[in-house]
């Protein structure tokens, strides 16, 4: 391991190379806004900040916009979607997502695209690597804010010091977090479902005791007891996921 020079990131492997952002892409194109649809050569589905989701564009409700577009605005399968105006206190402007789509598009004019140099960096391990540079809020020191308006200066964000692998590494290590997520998705699904099930549960508790299917006479309220732990949580949760047929039982 080798000390990175970078505060917020530590040490990194001795092997990786350091670069600069701005020499891992190519030179970040800004988008357009147009005018309203004309039924002609010039309509194009336009990706606007609304249409950013965690890690890609959600594709539901999409602007088609009449653009002129330029050859180099048009969108490409890997192609990387910078946020650069907007934002908020609890999001602040300087988000990334990746477009992978093969519909033909381009952004509009409060975002840029560009391009990783695929010999050097993939789009996805780049992807994640904003996204960590967003979650330390490093993006903060590239922020300009004018009449309540986030922007981002597109060439300070893109000068930041990065640390890479070699493109086999990189490949490794995306699936590696794509397995993982994959875990994780599964088990806030597992959660969220039995806190469904909890809640349909507790209204029919209720709908039992007050039209007095319950006999309640004789109950007595149960002493507190100490708060449970996180784990002691945790371990009750993964026991209730492993057992929904008994919540189902519960509220039939």
């Amino acid at each position: 391991m080798k000390d990175s020079g970078i505060e917020w990131l530590g040490e990194i492997p001795e092997h990786w190379e350091k670069h600069k952002i701005k020499y891992l892409i190519s030179k970040p194109i800004a988008g357009a806004w147009g005018t309203e649809p004309q039924n002609d050569d010039n309509d194009i589905t336009c990706v606007r900040v609304a249409d950013f989701n965690e890690y890609e564009i959600k594709t539901d409700n999409l602007t088609i916009r009449n653009i002129e577009a330029k050859t180099e605005q048009i969108l490409k399968p890997g192609d990387l979607l910078l946020e650069k105006s907007g934002g908020g206190e609890k999001t602040p402007v300087g988000r990334v997502v990746l477009f992978n789509q093969s519909f033909k598009a381009v952004t509009s004019n409060f975002v840029s695209k560009f391009s990783p140099k695929t010999e050097l960096i993939s789009s996805e391990y780049l992807l994640y690597i904003f996204k960590l540079i967003n979650s330390v809020r490093w993006n903060f020191r590239s922020l300009k804010q004018t009449t309540g308006i986030q922007n981002i200066d597109t060439y300070q964000y893109m000068d930041n010091w990065v640390f890479i692998p070699k493109i086999e590494e990189q490949r490794i290590i995306v699936n590696h977090i794509k397995s993982e997520f994959k875990i994780l998705d599964e088990t806030i699904s597992k959660i969220e479902k039995e806190l469904a099930l909890t809640e349909e549960y507790k209204t029919a508790l209720i709908a039992e005791a007050v039209t007095g299917k319950i006999d309640v006479r004789g109950f007595e309220v149960p002493e507190i007891v100490e708060e449970e732990s996180y784990e002691e949580i945790e371990e009750e949760i993964s026991m209730a996921a492993e057992d929904e047929e008994t919540y189902q039982n519960i509220i039939e």
